[in-house]
Order: C-alpha cells, then structure tokens, then sequence
C-alpha cells in the first residue's frame, strides 16, 4: 500500500531500489494507492491474484466441473 509519503522524490528513488532489489531476488512488486485499496478492493485482489498466478477465485481450483 502506497500512501502519499512515497510520493516525494526522496521516497519514490527509495521506493525505486527497494523494487529493483527484490526483482533481482525474484520477487514480484506490486504498488497500490491507498486510495484505490479503499475504493476498489475487488480489482486489487484480482490484480494480485494474477500476478501469484492464482485463480481469483479459491474456490475454482479445488472445484472444477
């Protein structure tokens, strides 16, 4: 979750590293708004989902027709 600290332009090159590191180590990053967590919940887990290469919906792996 981004709020407006990482906004600043000091923030936003830390934010930069910290991101170019953990791709380095393989992981996926994901930034969200505050904002959009709050006002669009759904879309930020489909998001998610999606990028841990999940179904969006648990249900679907355990019963598939």
């Amino acid at each position: 979750m981004d709020g407006q600290i990482h906004d600043t332009d000091q923030n936003v090159a830390r934010d930069s590293q910290r991101d170019a590191y953990l791709k380095g180590q393989n992981y996926i990053v994901l930034r969200f708004p505050n904002q959009r967590i709050f006002d669009d919940l759904d879309s930020v887990l489909l998001e998610i989902a999606k990028a841990a290469g999940g179904s969006p919906n648990p249900w679907l792996r355990y019963h598939e027709p």
